[in-house]
């Protein structure tokens, strides 16, 4: 399967943001063009996480707990 690649341009950015990212790629031996592109790909990954209602509702009935599992100690 082929993946359609699109352009995404950023205007006015804050001096200061542009000079740490140009940091960030150095350390990370990406170019300044690369390295928005690494960092937006971790931070959206392909599959959305689950909320945290779906996350409970996966959880089969036989391991639910009473109140008293989730007691405070003193």
């Amino acid at each position: 399967m082929e993946t359609l690649t699109e352009t995404l341009t950023l205007r006015e950015m804050d001096g200061d943001v542009v000079n740490r990212l140009r940091d960030q790629a150095r350390l990370n031996r990406r170019s300044l063009e690369a390295e928005p592109r690494a960092i937006l790909t971790r931070a959206l990954p392909a599959e959305p996480r689950k909320s945290l209602i779906d996350f409970l509702m996966e959880i089969p009935p036989g391991d639910a707990h009473d109140d008293e599992d989730f007691a405070r100690y003193q």
